[in-house]
């Protein structure tokens, strides 16, 4: 571990070292990731028993200091995105095309007598999509589990599971110029059921590329490889 890390995300230079350490508020120092495992949170937190997570496909996701907005993606040519980022990925387009969406968490629980709620959105590409797949496939299996939703994001997955397969799901971000170190969604759930609430939303961004895919194909009259 170490109190401060050698480069900082920005959007003027690029990635910094936030992919490969997580900044732990605890002990206000980073911990390198797959050779440490950061304290959780001291501040206990209430289990969440309803958690869902709504996918918007090309949107965009606007944040300012106090709210955040989403917006429908519109290609420039006027095409469809979805058939846009299809063409761009089996090689029938040279342009380079990404495919924009957003996540949105929601998470529901009791605190006394009343009802606590947390939301926050995520904006993801199709990098933070591989990468969310491969978070899931370390929260199946390991008691710790962390991952930076692709180097150019500002957001960073982390979960800690016990015995009792109840799991500390928290999401840092990491601004850039103000490099602000804050604690965005923390909720304690069910192991089970954030696998679940995961894996819906990337399934379903799989199928739909991979139709668009395959409406290409039809176009193209030929069978491509599908890198998904």
């Amino acid at each position: 571990m170490k109190k401060e890390l050698e480069h900082y995300y920005s959007s003027y230079f690029g990635a910094g070292d936030e992919d490969k350490w997580t900044y732990s508020p605890v002990t206000d120092m980073w911990y390198e990731d797959g050779k440490e495992i950061p304290p959780p949170p001291s501040v206990s937190a209430k289990e969440s028993k309803s958690l869902s997570c709504d996918f918007k496909i090309a949107n965009y996701l606007f944040c300012d200091e106090y709210e955040q907005s989403l917006e429908n993606e519109q290609d420039s040519y006027g095409e469809d995105t979805v058939a846009a980022f299809a063409k761009y990925l089996i090689g029938a387009d040279d342009f380079f095309n990404t495919l924009s969406s957003v996540l949105v968490l929601e998470a529901t629980g009791k605190k006394w007598l009343f009802t606590t709620k947390q939301e926050y959105a995520l904006g993801v590409d199709e990098y933070s999509m591989w990468s969310l797949e491969e978070f899931i496939e370390k929260l199946k299996t390991q008691p710790y589990a962390t991952g930076y939703l692709e180097e150019y994001w500002q957001n960073k997955l982390l979960a800690w599971t016990d015995q009792e397969n109840k799991t500390r799901f928290v999401i840092q971000t990491y601004n850039d110029e103000l490099f602000n170190r804050c604690t965005m969604f923390d909720i304690k759930v069910d192991r089970d059921l954030l696998i679940t609430t995961l894996s819906k939303p990337l399934e379903k961004w799989k199928k739909i590329v991979y139709r668009a895919i395959k409406a290409q194909e039809k176009i193209l009259g030929k069978k491509c490889k599908i890198p998904l």
